[in-house]
């Protein structure tokens, strides 16, 4: 549907299914968008990546390596499946520079309190930020 999708550079991505029937991958972004540098990924499509990485795990993509700022909007379901996840993508994409996290204002901000130094800790080379949305604020 996209036949010019590599002139993408910059890609917000995000679902309106039913995580149930949901089967939205991360790796399919890069084959169809392969040049993107800077990718926001809405909770619906975070949720779906997740879960897919949850069966199947990561695959690498040459164009994984080529990316340099995420911004995640977390849906924390299960604090391990979210740490692999998210280190994963860490060790495939290995230009990245920018990574923002941000968290869900109903969530229990203990999760994001244990999340934060792992992230760190994990990655210190990265420059990140943390923040909160509201529907569809960030903050």
């Amino acid at each position: 549907m996209f036949p010019s999708g590599k002139s993408i550079r910059k890609l917000t991505v995000n679902s309106l299914k039913s995580i149930a029937t949901a089967k939205f991958r991360l790796e399919a972004v890069f084959d169809m968008f392969p040049n993107v540098t800077s990718l926001n990924i809405g909770p619906g499509a975070w949720c779906e990546a997740e879960n897919c990485f949850r069966e199947r795990g990561l695959e690498d993509r040459t164009a994984l390596k080529e990316l340099t700022e995420i911004v995640a909007n977390l849906v924390v379901h299960d604090i391990e499946v979210t740490l692999s996840f998210i280190f994963s993508i860490l060790d495939k994409c290995t230009n990245l520079s920018d990574m923002a996290i941000l968290f869900h204002s109903d969530g229990d901000f203990r999760v994001a309190s244990t999340l934060i130094p792992r992230f760190t800790a994990y990655r210190p080379r990265v420059q990140w930020r943390w923040g909160m949305c509201e529907g569809s604020k960030d903050t």
